[in-house]
């Protein structure tokens, strides 16, 4: 078994920003993770659309993915953030993620404060995973 880790802290007023574009919107976030739509300009939204970004990217990093990186191919919405057990939020592999990481567990903290997000995944892996 093995553990890695990723932190990443976005600008909540960049996604904001990024949201008014349905492309980002449908290319990113799986819809579970949007819920709805119309709500994309009001503050509290544009909050938890920029915690669910900060997670993926930070779940990324626990994967030790970089863009291209050995050939392997995960999307956006490969990863979702979604309330596990007792609301607690969650990672959701989908597609060859969930192949490659099978019987990874993710642990998820994420926090905001003024203008921005931050998410910390960390991961623990066994010897089923990619590596």
């Amino acid at each position: 078994m093995a553990i890695s880790s990723g932190i990443d802290i976005v600008s909540i007023e960049r996604v904001r920003k990024a949201a008014l574009n349905k492309r980002f919107l449908t290319r990113v976030f799986t819809e579970n993770e949007l819920g709805s739509l119309p709500q994309a300009i009001k503050p509290a939204y544009t909050k938890h659309l920029a915690c669910v970004f900060a997670a993926k990217e930070a779940c990324v990093k626990a994967l030790s993915l970089n863009p291209g990186f050995a050939g392997i191919s995960v999307s956006w919405k490969d990863i979702e953030v979604t309330t596990g057990v007792e609301k607690i939020l969650a990672i959701k592999l989908h597609n060859e993620a969930k192949k490659l990481f099978a019987g990874s567990t993710f642990f998820l903290s994420i926090s905001f404060a003024n203008d921005v997000a931050i998410a910390l995944v960390v991961m623990e892996w066994t010897k089923n995973g990619y590596w």
